[in-house]
């Protein structure tokens, strides 16, 4: 998508909020509700949106909006109006369902990650749930709460690909580097099919005894707190996206 149409989606949506009056919400909708686009977290006083701010919407009409919104591209402002957004209960556009990842996408990269984690444990069962308790160890390792993240592996099978790399970071963490080498070599490969080098780098250089350090990285949780344990360097713009 070019740079003028990812603009004028994002005047678009901006446009919906500016027009838009604020109304109360609830803070959190109850663990047995039923569209997860109902499940909203602003208080009154932060500007919810109405409710109704997709109606007569469908999900194609909105994804490519909502694929160009990129938050760390934003303004201060515009990342503040497009909290409103995400982070609004509403009811679903017509055939929305396909459209919560990239909503849950959104609620991550405006570092709302908690939020992202509580929707997805309340739809543990959906494609796009099942994934909160890797997100939230994560999201503890970031926060520097390495003991809680780390015990939730302990309970996870040692071939679970989904926990590997989690895995490896908390043996390092505990300075078993033999052990942490030995997981790492067997990551599984990525979307692309190809095995990134960058963990297994990144952890091994966590030992003392080894010089060579990539670059840190910064573009999500995980990979912060990774970077961070091992002191890496800290690229031009490295805390740009991280969520």
């Amino acid at each position: 998508m070019s740079a003028r149409i990812r603009a004028t989606a994002s005047a678009i949506v901006l446009a919906l909020i500016i027009a838009a009056p604020a109304h109360a919400q609830v803070s959190s909708a109850p663990l047995a509700q039923v569209d997860p686009w109902g499940v909203g977290w602003l208080r009154s006083n932060e500007g919810p949106l109405p409710t109704a701010i997709w109606a007569n919407t469908t999900g194609d009409v909105l994804a490519p909006l909502y694929a160009s919104l990129q938050p760390q591209q934003l303004s201060p402002a515009g990342r503040a109006a497009l909290r409103r957004i995400a982070l609004s209960s509403a009811k679903a556009p017509t055939d929305g369902a396909a459209l919560l990842p990239e909503r849950l996408r959104i609620i991550e990269q405006l570092g709302e990650t908690e939020r992202s984690i509580d929707l997805r444990k309340r739809f543990a069962s959906t494609a796009w749930g099942k994934g909160h308790e890797r997100l939230a160890s994560e999201y503890e390792l970031v926060q520097g709460q390495s003991q809680t993240a780390c015990a939730r592996v302990a309970d996870k099978r040692g071939d679970d690909n989904d926990w590997m790399p989690v895995r490896a970071f908390c043996l390092a963490l505990a300075k078993d580097f033999n052990g942490a080498t030995l997981v790492g070599e067997h990551l599984p490969p990525g979307p692309d099919g190809k095995t990134d080098p960058w963990l297994l780098a990144a952890i091994s250089a966590m030992d003392p005894a080894v010089k060579a350090r990539p670059e840190g990285r910064y573009t999500n949780a995980f990979e912060a707190a990774v970077s961070v344990a091992a002191r890496l360097s800290v690229p031009v713009n490295g805390f740009a996206a991280t969520p």
